[in-house]
C-alpha cells in the first residue's frame, strides 16, 4: 500500500535589510570637476590661454584617479576621470603644437620679408625701403615713380627722414654693403588685436658687424614686422613697425 508523500512547508526567513535596500556610492567631486575643466579646455586648440585650463584638468583628473583606488568604498568617477585625462591631454598637446608650428611659420615669413628689406636698405634703396613701413593704403602701386612722389609730396618726405635717422637703422644705412647683416633670432610672435583686426607681430633679432676703428664693431637690434591676414583674398600684408635697439637686460 503505497503512501503519499507529505508536503513539507518550507519557511524562509526574509531578506535581510541590508541585501533588499540599494547600495548607493558617492561620486568623485574631483572627477567631476576633472571633467567639466577638460570640456572647458577643449578651447585650447583654438586659444593658448585655454591650455592652462587643459592642464588644470589633467592635473585633477589624476588626483581624481589617485584617491579613488585609495579609497576603501571608492566613489563612483573613474571612468570620468580617465575621459578628463585623456581629452585634456589631447587638447593640450594639439594646442600648444598648433601653437608651436604656427609662429615658426609666421617668423620664417617674417624673417624672408625682413632679409629683402635689409637689402633695400644696404643698397640705398631708402625709398622703396619706407614703403614697407606705410600702411597698405598709404603706399604707392608697383612700378610707381618713387622719386617724383617723395620729391612732390611733404609728409612722406618728412617720414622717411626721421625714420631713417634714428639708431640703430642710421647705422645700417651708413654702413652699406661695407657691414655685414646677420639674423640671430625670432624673438617671439604676439597676437594684436584692433578695432576688429587681428594681427600677428614677430620680433626679429639681427646684428650689424661693421668695421670701426681697424676693429670689428657687432650693433644688435630688433626688428618688428607685423602681419595682417586678408581672409577672403587668402594673402597676407605685411608692415615693418620699425627697427630698435634691444633692452640691455636681454
Amino acid at each position: 500500500m503505497s503512501q503519499e508523500p507529505q508536503e513539507r512547508l518550507e519557511l524562509r526567513s526574509p531578506a535581510p535589510e541590508n541585501e533588499m535596500a540599494t547600495e548607493y556610492l558617492p561620486v568623485s567631486r574631483l572627477a567631476v570637476i576633472s571633467l567639466l575643466l577638460a570640456l572647458v579646455g577643449v578651447a585650447a586648440v583654438f586659444s593658448t590661454l585655454m591650455v592652462c585650463v587643459a592642464v588644470a584638468a589633467a592635473a585633477l583628473a589624476i588626483a581624481a584617479l589617485w584617491s579613488i583606488a585609495r579609497a576603501e568604498r571608492p566613489p563612483l568617477g573613474r571612468k570620468a576621470a580617465l575621459v578628463a585625462l585623456l581629452l585634456s591631454l589631447l587638447c593640450g598637446t594639439w594646442g600648444i603644437t598648433w601653437r608651436t608650428v604656427r609662429e615658426r611659420v609666421i617668423c620664417r615669413d617674417a624673417q624672408q620679408l625682413a632679409d629683402q628689406w635689409l637689402q633695400l636698405v644696404r643698397a640705398g634703396n631708402l625709398r622703396e625701403a619706407h614703403q614697407l613701413h606705410l600702411s597698405r593704403q598709404e603706399r604707392q602701386a608697383p612700378g610707381a615713380n618713387l622719386e617724383e612722389y617723395y620729391k612732390n609730396t611733404h609728409e612722406p618726405v618728412s617720414d622717411l627722414d626721421s625714420f631713417y635717422a634714428a639708431a640703430p637703422l642710421s647705422q645700417i644705412v651708413a654702413a652699406g654693403q661695407q657691414g655685414q647683416v646677420r639674423f640671430l633670432a625670432c624673438e617671439d610672435v604676439q597676437d594684436e588685436s584692433y578695432a576688429g583686426i587681428k594681427r600677428d607681430v614677430a620680433n626679429l633679432r639681427y646684428a650689424l658687424d661693421q668695421p670701426a676703428d681697424g676693429q670689428l664693431q657687432t650693433v644688435p637690434f630688433l626688428l618688428t614686422i607685423a602681419r595682417v591676414v586678408d581672409r577672403q583674398k587668402a594673402e597676407a600684408n605685411w608692415e615693418l613697425r620699425g627697427v630698435r635697439a634691444p633692452d640691455k637686460r636681454r
